[in-house]
């Protein structure tokens, strides 16, 4: 694939910006919500890990074409894949939940997204 190099170095910038929130314990990302999250109480004021922020960060670490990025991508897919609901007799097969904090089905609501 012949990508611009104007455009890698876009999604590297990108790529290095949202790498400042990685945390390597979680294999998450990690996002400050402040008093006017409403998702849930239980993150507010905090730092918490959001599972869609984290897979979209995984998209544009793929997404450079850096062979560097890979195990992180990989780590981050594993993460995700450790807290799906992967019992097809489950009512949440195949979600995942919001945040790391919120047990699947616990939440407000479930994403189905």
């Amino acid at each position: 694939m012949n990508i611009p190099e104007a455009e890698l170095e876009k999604r590297r910038s990108r790529v290095e910006r949202q790498g400042e929130q990685y945390d390597p314990g979680e294999q998450l990302l990690k996002k400050w919500f402040g008093d006017a999250y409403s998702y849930n109480w239980y993150t507010r004021n905090a730092h918490a890990p959001p599972t869609r922020d984290s897979l979209g960060y995984t998209v544009a670490l793929l997404d450079t074409y850096d062979d560097q990025h890979i195990a992180r991508a990989s780590d981050v897919i594993a993460r995700i894949m450790n807290i799906q609901e992967d019992d097809p007799e489950h009512e949440h097969f195949g979600i995942w939940p919001h945040l790391m904090e919120e047990p699947l089905g616990q939440g407000p609501y479930v994403d189905r997204n």
